[in-house]
């Protein structure tokens, strides 16, 4: 997600890597278990994104989970 998570230009470039970016965070929902509404996130907002990240980060750790950057 980290690596995608920039604005697409095109019609169809952009609702393919829009849909792939709602796929990750419902994803990253289910995981963490996190009641993020995937319906109120601008996905083409990259801190909104950043958030998301957040949240999968702080859970991780949480769980004593080693992130691959670390």
């Amino acid at each position: 997600m980290e690596k995608n998570n920039y604005i697409q230009e095109g019609s169809e470039a952009a609702t393919v890597h829009q849909h792939m970016k709602r796929k990750l965070i419902e994803a990253i929902q289910a995981i963490i278990g996190s009641d993020i509404d995937i319906n109120k996130i601008n996905v083409n907002n990259p801190q909104e994104i950043e958030h998301i990240l957040f949240l999968a980060r702080d859970w991780a750790k949480k769980n004593n989970i080693k992130l691959l950057d670390e």
